[in-house]
């Protein structure tokens, strides 16, 4: 699975897609798509249109797999971005929700607002990158978090050095140990970042439960996104309780280390998750949990 990584600037992406749209798009494509977002690729001039970013993205995608994407919405002048995308080896256009445009709204969301919550802290160490836990909705955007259906957790990624290869996966454990994997995104990280999750209730197109999981890396010149469907999980016993579980406090990430920074858990027993344990240490006392870990590796 591997990603398309940006080869031009932003101002490069602006000024090839805004032409190629304005002179070669436009006029033929206004009148009856009004709303749609339009994937196009800057060096070929070939495009897609659908009403989810993510469709019109991977059926592009598709027919060029190192496409360097500019996005446009038809009718409005505001929807003017570039992205890097790495197509999901998990099929989500089966899913009933509407809920594509998911990692471009979290993506949109980091680099618009960027996370917060957390005071100014010194730079780390060469070759260290430091997660800060922070809130993804934050400002006006708060206001929209509970129209939109989503359980999302969002950290914040420090780093100043050499380019370094970054992994944001997503564990699937049962009964406290580690059952399986459900994703992994990859990208290069040369300076500030953020990792984003979210996790929304849907059914596929045979009626059955799933979790649609979205993670996203964003950087300063664009983000990568991952989208899978994992089934909701059917314990013996009655649920008590199910919910997010966040990293407590800044940590350090080095070489050949992971750090649990996200986790979604259901637990059949009674009793209230302890705030000062990690992820992991709770992951193990759950019947079932969705852990998302960053690590250094190639």
């Amino acid at each position: 699975m591997a990603a398309t990584e940006p080869r031009y600037s932003k101002e490069q992406f602006a000024r090839r897609g805004d032409t190629i749209y304005e002179r070669d798009i436009r006029p033929g494509i206004e009148a009856g798509h009004k709303g749609e977002f339009v994937a196009i690729d800057i060096e070929t001039g070939a495009y897609e249109a659908d009403a989810y970013e993510l469709a019109a993205s991977d059926r592009l995608l598709a027919r060029l797999p190192d496409a360097q994407i500019w996005l446009r919405r038809v009718g409005s002048r505001y929807a003017h971005r570039f992205r890097s995308h790495m197509r999901s080896a998990f099929s989500n256009h089966n899913l009933q929700a509407p809920i594509l445009p998911v990692a471009a709204f979290l993506a949109l969301s980091s680099l618009t607002t960027g996370c917060a919550g957390q005071p100014p802290q010194q730079p780390p160490q060469n070759g260290v990158v430091r997660i800060t836990p922070c809130e993804l909705f934050t400002g006006e955007l708060k206001r929209l978090e509970p129209h939109l259906g989503l359980t999302s957790g969002c950290v914040k990624l420090d780093y100043n050095g050499p380019a370094v290869p970054i992994k944001l996966r997503v564990e699937v454990w049962k009964n406290g140990k580690v059952a399986g994997e459900a994703g992994i995104l990859g990208t290069t990280l040369s300076g500030p970042g953020e990792a984003s999750i979210s996790l929304k209730e849907a059914t596929d197109s045979k009626g059955q439960a799933k979790y649609q999981v979205v993670m996203v890396l964003s950087k300063d010149n664009g983000y990568l996104s991952f989208t899978s469907q994992v089934d909701v999980p059917r314990l013996k016993g009655q649920v008590k309780s199910r919910g997010p579980k966040q990293l407590g406090e800044p940590v350090e990430l080095s070489k050949d280390k992971s750090v649990a920074v996200w986790s979604f858990e259901a637990r059949e027993a009674g009793g209230m998750i302890d705030g000062n344990e990690s992820v992991d240490a709770t992951a193990k006392r759950v019947e079932w949990a969705l852990v998302f870990k960053l690590s250094l590796e190639d």
